[in-house]
């Protein structure tokens, strides 16, 4: 909707603005996110922006009066941290979505809008350096070959698959130049421009 402005919070759930940032309200009560809720993530359905999804403590929710009131959508995570979910840009029924601290950390898939979810390799172990348990901090879908998904653990490393989620390779190679060489991902990014670039964010590093 426009003039609407949707802000993800550690404490104060989803706060909303709907005049372009002039006034803010708060996530309202009774709702499946909670008033004083953690979420991570925000992301908005590429054809329709008035169906919003967050990450939440509780899992994942959704909303479809552009942020003002939430349901839960049921699914494997419900009741876990998660931290990223990201929708394909010419697919709105595709969605990734990854958990992590303090939940376990795991990234699943739905082709069909949010009725079916499947958990993807690999297994990502409980417990990592750094950090304890590791966080699935950041995903995306190239919007240029939709096949090509990505997503970056903190701590655990970047990984790509090339046939829409069904196998994964991890990229980062430590004690290597010309390649991340940093475990800690935070952000992938997929520029479509030419060329098509890759923007990766680590800890201490942009490569």
């Amino acid at each position: 909707m426009q003039g609407t402005i949707l802000v993800a919070t550690a404490g104060q759930g989803v706060v909303r603005s709907s005049d372009n940032g002039q006034t803010w309200a708060r996530t309202p009560l009774g709702q499946a996110l909670e008033f004083d809720g953690v979420v991570r993530c925000i992301a908005v359905h590429p054809d329709r922006p008035d169906v919003v999804f967050a990450g939440a403590d509780v899992g994942l929710v959704r909303s479809d009066d552009a942020g003002f009131s939430w349901t839960r959508v049921d699914g494997p995570f419900n009741d876990m941290q998660l931290w990223t979910l990201s929708i394909d840009p010419h697919d709105g029924d595709f969605m990734l979505v990854g958990s992590g601290a303090p939940s376990r950390a795991y990234v699943w898939r739905i082709t069909d809008g949010g009725t079916t979810w499947e958990e993807l390799p690999p297994r990502i172990p409980e417990f990592c350096d750094g950090v304890s348990k590791p966080r699935i901090l950041t995903s995306t879908v190239d919007p240029v070959d939709t096949d090509q998904l990505w997503f970056g653990i903190e701590e655990g490393g970047l990984w790509h698959s090339e046939d829409r989620g069904v196998s994964w390779e991890r990229i980062d190679t430590p004690g290597t130049t010309g390649t991340v060489t940093n475990s800690d991902v935070h952000t992938v990014l997929v520029h479509p421009g030419e060329p098509k670039t890759h923007i990766v964010v680590t800890v201490n590093a942009l490569w």
